[in-house]
């Protein structure tokens, strides 16, 4: 999963990823386990699983959760590093695309 709880004020797609994220995080299955759909390419199948079965999954709560990077961008106080993601990624990359088109000259 991804945690959501502390991207800071100036990312402006803020609203947006948690109303988004926020969808996995309501069927509970037991502590820290909740079943959602699989929404990201970090995941982990069985070998004999059905790779592009995205539902029923698990995902993993609190101690398993990982931070999105981008989601923490200040797009007021880029970095070469951030600059050089916005220009480099392709349209796949959906939080990245949607970011460059609120920054005026990218």
């Amino acid at each position: 999963s991804l945690s959501i709880e502390d991207i800071p004020d100036h990312y402006p797609l803020k609203n947006a990823v948690k109303k988004w994220e926020s969808q996995f995080w309501t069927h509970p299955r037991e502590e820290n386990v909740y079943e959602a759909f699989v929404d990201t390419t970090f995941a982990m199948y069985r070998g004999n699983s059905y790779l592009m079965e995205l539902y029923p999954a698990l995902r993993l709560g609190k101690s398993y959760s990982l931070k999105h990077v981008d989601w923490y961008v200040d797009p007021s106080n880029l970095s070469h590093e951030n600059l050089f993601n916005l220009n480099s990624a392709t349209n796949i990359s959906t939080w990245n695309t949607r970011l460059k088109n609120c920054i005026p000259g990218l």
